[in-house]
């Protein structure tokens, strides 16, 4: 009691409650200032004059963007994955049938990819009899922007959350098979990692502290030399760039291995962000 009357508490917490309180901060005053500037004509024409020695700025131009929002004003963005893709079909190794986009929503300005317990038959892969069809208990989605986006290197950006004790995962693919991939984010069950996904060779950096009830911006920076990988901004993993040639898409999906106990869940995007690589 003593402590919650203090006029550094009262403050403290005047802040925390403020939902807005983004836009008192310095760095707001910055990135509007920024933004202004990106808009002007004579920074348009800079850009259109000088662009073999603008490197870094060229770094922070918008390539793609989804909002998560549908209406007259919508783009294409995430769509369901093509079944045709390795991740497209459920395994026989999982408690899940995807249903093409069925599980999948867009509402209040985010996507939300549901995990319902619900009886589905499915097609399935098993490691040892190919494709089969299996009766599964719950039902989910895979999502994907493989026909609205795809680039080669730049700054990968999306805001996250995720609930229920499912397996949940935003990163990068080219849909090959056997070829590496990049988790932005994953809710492995019982604790979240980000980092790179490759066979034998999978390098995660286990988050800690991390709250379920709140969202985070989860970032991959992807040059020509190096991989990294940041939470808000602080830095998690850096690893040297070993990544094939090839451009990468947004692919967001949830799933329950068959022999872990997690249930109903839903993984949840506000919004997605890419920019330019050098």
């Amino acid at each position: 009691e003593e402590e919650i009357k203090t006029d550094d508490f009262k403050t403290r917490h005047a802040l925390w409650a403020d939902k807005k309180r983004w836009q008192h901060s310095e760095e707001f005053k910055t990135e509007t200032r920024y933004l202004e500037l990106a808009n002007s004509d004579d920074i348009k024409f800079f850009y259109e004059q000088r662009k073999e020695k603008i490197d870094c700025a060229e770094l922070f131009r918008p390539a793609f963007e989804d909002h998560m929002e549908s209406g007259a004003n919508w783009k294409p963005g995430f769509g369901y994955v093509d079944p045709a893709m390795r991740d497209g079909h459920s395994r026989t190794s999982e408690r899940q049938a995807y249903v093409r986009g069925k599980n999948s929503f867009f509402v209040d300005g985010r996507m939300d990819i549901e995990t319902r317990e619900e009886s589905k038959k499915a097609v399935a892969w098993d490691e040892k009899k190919g494709f089969v069809e299996q009766v599964f208990d719950y039902t989910s989605d895979v999502m994907n922007t493989k026909e609205a986006f795809s680039q080669e290197g730049g700054m990968f950006m999306a805001k996250v959350r995720s609930q229920g004790t499912g397996h949940h995962f935003i990163g990068l693919s080219t849909g090959k098979v056997n070829y590496p991939m990049i988790a932005l984010y994953h809710y492995n069950g019982d604790h979240h990692q980000m980092g790179l996904v490759n066979g034998r060779k999978t390098q995660m950096a286990d988050l800690t502290g991390m709250l379920r009830s709140m969202y985070y911006v989860y970032t991959f920076r992807w040059t020509k030399n190096e991989l990294i990988w940041y939470v808000n901004n602080l830095e998690i993993l850096r690893l040297p760039n070993r990544l094939p040639k090839d451009p990468m898409f947004y692919l967001a999906q949830s799933w329950l291995p068959i022999k872990e106990k997690g249930g109903e869940g839903k993984l949840k995007v506000q919004w997605a962000r890419v920019f330019r690589g050098v």
